[in-house]
């Protein structure tokens, strides 16, 4: 067994499943509207670049501005994460190393001087990268590189993948792009089976190395649980999750079982750590729909998808922004105190 976005489901069911919906081309399409209390801070939820070759994105001005300036406390005012920042982007495809084998990953790179600090998106289990290009492009806008690379499938473990993220901060980043890569301040981030990937990755040969985790809807399994060392973790987590999906998908399959969701893996982890609920939303409503594969398999939540994705892309880039930037001004709970009092999200810390 491994963990995946439909861990209650076998591949049989779900095949059989996928060819009766089609392969389930729409996903997390809710119709009640999630109001967003941030005072405009949302943004678009524009997917960005598109993988193969080199282009600019985010219709930004290039700019030398260190990275490290960006997040400082002592710039004016508060910085606006809910919307692409001021530094252009390139998104390209690359072959990157894990010191035995290659593999495409999806860069999103900020214009200007390097080195700059660099977050690991892991994909949720059949998803692409494209499925996460939201948060690539706003990370990279914001002077943040980031490297997605599409999920290879059922037949591989998440085992694998993690030694792929060890293996590649080990023998790619450190002189890969002209040295574009800070692996100093390294983050990691994860959808479903992806944030299960992360932790695994940092709870072993990323240990002492990772700045931050930052989670989306992660999934646990028994077969490599992370369980058994999240109480000595030791680095910034935070987890944006959902209850829809903890039981009862279609045909009875849940996509995020209760037992091994986000609520169940901050229970057991240490401090500094933050559970967020986006009230409504369910399993898919953190990637792209238009990239989703499988996704009518989950049950569907009443929140927009667009919107719940657009505050994933904000809590994201604050949480990143304050764990590599520096800046101080996004506080414990990523400044989400508007969304509570709105009802749009549930934030619990320790």
């Amino acid at each position: 067994m491994f963990s995946h976005p439909l861990r209650g489901c076998s591949l049989v069911a779900l095949t059989a499943v996928a060819v009766i919906a089609g392969a389930a081309s729409g996903c997390g399409n809710g119709s009640a509207d999630v109001a967003d209390a941030s005072g405009g801070d949302v943004g678009s939820a524009d997917g960005g670049g598109t993988e193969g070759g080199s282009t600019s994105d985010g219709g930004a001005t290039p700019t030398n501005m260190d990275a490290g300036a960006m997040g400082d406390s002592s710039s004016a005012g508060t910085h606006d994460y809910g919307m692409d920042g001021p530094v252009a982007v390139t998104t390209k495809t690359e072959k990157a190393s894990n010191g035995k084998s290659t593999f495409d990953v999806v860069v999103y790179m900020p214009g200007g001087k390097g080195p700059f600090p660099v977050v690991i998106i892991s994909s949720g289990l059949q998803q692409t990268a494209a499925g996460y290009a939201p948060y690539g492009k706003r990370l990279a806008s914001w002077g943040i590189a980031a490297i997605l690379r599409d999920d290879p499938g059922f037949g591989t473990q998440s085992t694998t993948l993690q030694a792929d993220i060890e293996g590649m901060v080990a023998a790619w980043l450190p002189t890969a792009d002209s040295n574009a890569y800070d692996v100093t301040r390294l983050g990691l981030a994860g959808h479903s089976r992806g944030g299960q990937v992360s932790l695994l990755a940092a709870e072993n040969g990323l240990l002492g190395k990772t700045k931050g985790l930052f989670l989306l809807d992660p999934v646990d399994n028994a077969s490599a649980s992370v369980k058994p060392k999240l109480g000595t973790l030791g680095v910034s987590l935070a987890m944006l999750g959902e209850t829809t999906d903890s039981s009862g998908g279609v045909g009875g399959m849940d996509c995020a079982p209760a037992a091994d969701n986000y609520a169940a893996m901050y229970a057991l982890a240490a401090s500094p750590a933050l559970s967020i609920t986006a009230v409504g939303a369910d399993h898919v409503m953190f990637e792209d729909p238009a990239n989703c594969t499988f996704c009518g398999l989950c049950t569907k939540g009443a929140a927009d998808p667009a919107q719940v994705l657009a505050i994933a892309e904000r809590l994201m880039t604050r949480f990143f922004a304050k764990v590599l930037l520096g800046d101080t001004t996004v506080d414990a709970t990523l400044n989400t105190a508007a969304d509570v009092g709105a009802k749009t999200l549930t934030v619990e810390s320790k």
